[in-house]
């Protein structure tokens, strides 16, 4: 068992919380006994997984408070799936109150084995107290509190701008009510076509990077674009069968035939039967899968005629990151020869068409080598010409790492070129530029940017890190002095701010300070031990205000009162 492995790490474990040692492991034996004895290993493991599935589905359909306990249960399948996926018809009759409370405390499991991984790799994540019969576990470094807060805030806001923009379609509600959910009827074809639509802008919130230069990536058995028409096909089918259970009071479907399923994909698609199941094998946890359950949407048990796939599964989970972390584990060489570097290059367009469209300047991988050969480039260099200042600019690190989905993705953020190589890079690119050379380079550099350029004013440098997900996770201190916010806060930030410099520094720190959560406590007994351990609590969500600054003339109007009322650029302050 995972638990079982820590154990020769449990030295440091308990330094960094500065417990006893004898303590950390008898609570680590005293977890993992609690699991291996729950009678869910001792059911017919096809009917656990049929009952769990169908018991997710329907909760997942009635709401948000059924929604987080749907995710409880998704969080203990993440740790039973490696054991069931291995039994079969035999066992016990299911018991399904019984499955859903092993269910319910593999999910405290799944949350205590994290906060043991975050201790023991990055000590002082979290501290431990024991008593008689009683053990403590709370948050230390508020960077992990805030990166959870931040991560559901950015998934909130997506929602609701996706709402705002209409995607969901309510005609294609009117199409389904009253009617057959399969088969090859008229007003089928029409509600999918029209979800279609729907599912390319859901899907356009993902980790979706390699989209721009699909045709032409290929990765371990078939192409991008071809598992980027699968994934597209799979996020309308789900969506149409949530809309058809909402409309019609029905519960969602989760079992889909297998066979059934690969032709279904390869005629929407039209891509071979062959690579179809190429690609739902790289989707789909089965028996020879070495990696993590949470990377999956879909399960394909052998004992089982269907795969099981809960369509808010789905439709929530960032398919496209999950498919990379797997191709990145089946082979990291290749991934990193083949893969990486489209990757990193498609987020530095990503990010640099944002600043555009928000109105800035830019440029892409800026060399510094003519002023230190060992400087590493600017990958994007963001500059706002201010009509009272002169201008301001953005020298940005893009670090386009895959998105995380337990502990140990997280932490990968501390190995050796991980995020601590962002934050040197920009303490060197920050010197560099602030040298007489350096200087030059820059002047040179935005006066080509810029069509009209000023022949006078000042120049202010702010540096700033943009990732694929981390705002500052286990990097406290560091990003208390320089700036680092994850790509999809970014994008709302930008979209808000109308090209106003001042009120991103201010949304900056905001985003940090805000983002302070409330946490509670959720209590779990095992082995005799009364076990408290901190959880992010809800809260409500951080907008950003509409600005109104370039698109309604604004700084135009603030820059003629400026001059008018004797300012300058040479002393602006």
């Amino acid at each position: 068992m995972v638990l079982m492995a820590l154990r020769s790490t449990a030295d440091e474990v308990g330094k960094a919380g500065e417990v006893s040692l004898e303590e950390i492991k008898e609570f680590e034996l005293a977890l993992d006994r609690e699991m291996q004895s729950r009678d869910i290993f001792k059911m017919s493991a096809t009917s656990v997984l049929r009952n769990a599935f169908g018991v997710i589905s329907v909760l997942d359909s009635q709401g948000v408070e059924k929604n987080a306990l749907a995710a409880t249960l998704r969080r203990g399948l993440d740790v039973a799936l490696p054991i069931l996926i291995k039994g079969d018809g035999s066992g016990r009759e299911v018991d399904v109150r019984k499955a859903l409370d092993d269910l319910t405390f593999l999910s405290h499991y799944y949350l205590l084995r994290e906060c043991l991984y975050y201790s023991y790799t990055s000590p002082g994540s979290f501290s431990w107290s024991f008593e008689e019969n009683r053990v403590v576990i709370e948050f230390a470094d508020p960077s992990i509190p805030r990166q959870f807060s931040q991560g559901w805030n950015v998934e909130l806001l997506d929602l609701i701008e996706l709402h705002r923009q209409g995607a969901e379609n309510s005609e294609i509600e009117d199409l389904l009510r009253g009617k057959e959910e399969f088969g090859d009827s008229e007003h089928i074809s029409k509600a999918f076509e029209s979800i279609l639509t729907e599912a390319k802008a859901r899907a356009s919130l993902k980790f979706d990077l390699l989209d721009a230069v699909g045709a032409d990536t290929f990765l371990k058995g078939y192409t991008y674009e071809g598992f980027r028409q699968v994934y597209e096909y799979l996020l309308a089918k789900a969506l149409y069968h949530r809309h058809f259970a909402r409309v019609n009071s029905t519960w969602p479907v989760f079992q889909f035939p297998k066979e059934g399923l690969v032709r279904e994909l390869a005629i929407g698609t039209g891509l071979a039967e062959s690579d179809v199941r190429a690609i739902l094998g790289d989707l789909a946890y089965s028996p020879g899968v070495k990696h993590q359950p949470m990377y999956f949407s879909i399960v394909d048990h052998p004992g089982l005629s269907e795969f099981l796939m809960p369509v808010e599964s789905v439709i929530g989970d960032d398919i496209p990151a999950q498919l990379l972390r797997v191709q990145a584990a089946r082979d990291p060489n290749w991934f990193l020869s083949h893969i990486s570097n489209p990757l990193g290059d498609q987020f530095v367009d990503r990010l640099a068409s944002l600043f555009e469209a928000a109105g800035f300047l830019v440029q892409k991988n800026v060399s510094l080598a003519s002023i230190d050969p060992k400087a590493p480039d600017v990958d994007l260099l963001v500059v706002s010409r201010e009509e009272t200042l002169g201008y301001f600019v953005f020298a940005i690190e893009a670090k386009a790492t895959l998105p995380a989905y337990w502990a140990k993705d997280y932490l990968r953020v501390l190995n050796r070129g991980g995020l601590s190589k962002a934050f040197d890079q920009v303490a060197s690119v920050v010197k560099v530029l602030g040298s007489d050379g350096g200087s030059q380079l820059l002047v040179e550099r935005i006066l080509s940017m810029d069509p009209e350029p000023l022949d006078d004013g000042r120049i202010v440098l702010k540096s700033l890190i943009v990732t694929s997900q981390n705002s500052g996770m286990f990097f406290e201190q560091e990003s208390s002095k320089v700036s680092i916010i994850d790509h999809r806060t970014l994008k709302q930030l930008l979209r808000a701010s109308d090209g106003d410099v001042v009120y991103i520094g201010k949304m900056l720190q905001s985003v940090r300070d805000s983002r302070n959560p409330e946490v509670s406590k959720v209590k779990v007994e095992v082995g005799g031990l009364l076990v408290a351990y901190e959880v992010v609590a809800g809260s409500d969500p951080m907008f950003f205000p509409p600005n109104e600054w370039k698109s309604t003339g604004v700084d135009a109007e603030v820059a003629r009162r400026f001059f008018e009322g004797g300012g300058s650029r040479q002393n602006p302050f």
